[in-house]
């Protein structure tokens, strides 16, 4: 017989309930059906087997995600990394001291390289690349051995070359055959020598009640005059040697003496101590002692109407002052140059 109506439907809802389990106790994983994982394989992230029907929600997400993704997963843990890296490396340099600075630019600094072995190139030689930051040292505290070379404050008035001293010599005034001086063309000799003057003349010595101090260069002392006397006469021997300075003028001395020839008002000569800062000591270079002329050294530009140049007045006589005319003037007189004389 059949069984009644509502026992059927009881026996049917058990027989279905039955069959559902068994379906679920027997099904693979998702996994294990998408052919991932099989019965028996090694799982990487935690070294253990795989069995079919063991539950895998707890295992680790990013090898799925990794393999799910392809290249899209390499970017997105390399850019984060890559970033980082950067950051970290600026904000390491803007922290850096200047002398890491400039040897890390220069290639100089390594993970393994102490920077206390690395020396700093020296003020005076020039490092092989450009740097970021000054490498002079900072300065010693303890002096050093020898003066560092300061130049100085101001520049020198001389030159701090050593004067060029000619052989001495009688200064005697130029002739020439052709010259005529007191209505005669016969040679003269006309030599210069110390006089000792009351006054400034630049006529006849006796103006000035001007005396010859001595027969020799010894003689002479500061404040004497100068004229001319015969060179001739045994019995004086003045000698006057040049001072040759580069560049700033020559001097005329006194031989063995330190008086030298000195321009007073801008006309008369006197002996003054030879100093050669002096302008009015310094006379235009003399380049041949055979012939030349004593022209101030400020006037060697000049020409021979605006410049003048040591003389005596007119055609020459015995004790004459020697003193600054004109050198066209002296020119037309025949009186501007002198010379070397020895006797």
């Amino acid at each position: 017989l059949p069984p009644p109506p509502r026992q059927a439907e009881q026996e049917m809802e058990a027989s279905s309930s039955s069959s559902m389990e068994s379906n679920d106790s027997s099904s693979p994983p998702a996994d294990v059906e998408k052919g991932m994982l099989k019965d028996g394989d090694l799982d990487s992230d935690t070294d253990e087997t795989v069995t079919l029907g063991e539950d895998i929600s707890h295992k680790p997400w990013v090898p799925v995600w990794f393999l799910n993704h392809g290249w899209q997963g390499v970017l997105a843990i390399l850019i984060p990394i890559l970033f980082i890296t950067i950051i970290s490396s600026f904000f390491g340099y803007i922290f850096s001291s200047p002398r890491e600075k400039s040897l890390a630019i220069n290639g100089q600094v390594g993970s393994n390289v102490d920077l206390s072995l690395i020396s700093t190139p020296s003020p005076t030689a020039p490092s092989a690349s450009p740097t970021v930051a000054p490498t002079t040292p900072v300065p010693s505290k303890i002096p050093s051995s020898s003066p560092s070379s300061v130049p100085s404050e101001y520049p020198t008035i001389a030159p701090t070359q050593e004067p060029v001293v000619s052989h001495d010599f009688m200064v005697r005034l130029y002739w020439h055959p052709e010259f005529y001086w007191q209505e005669t063309y016969e040679e003269t000799w006309w030599c210069m020598e110390c006089a000792e003057c009351k006054r400034f003349t630049l006529g006849d010595g006796w103006e000035g009640d001007c005396v010859t101090p001595g027969a020799t260069p010894a003689s002479c002392e500061e404040g004497d005059q100068i004229w001319v006397r015969r060179c001739k006469d045994e019995r004086r021997l003045y000698t006057f040697e040049i001072i040759k300075h580069d560049g700033r003028g020559d001097q005329v001395r006194v031989h063995g003496t330190s008086l030298c020839f000195s321009i007073i008002n801008d006309k008369y000569l006197e002996l003054r101590t030879c100093d050669r800062t002096k302008p009015e000591q310094l006379f235009a270079p003399i380049e041949d002692t055979m012939k030349f002329e004593l022209r101030p050294y400020d006037q060697r530009n000049l020409s021979d109407r605006e410049a003048q140049c040591l003389s005596q007045r007119h055609h020459p006589k015995d004790k004459e002052m020697v003193g600054l005319f004109r050198c066209r003037t002296n020119i037309n007189h025949e009186t501007n140059y002198w010379t070397e004389f020895y006797r």
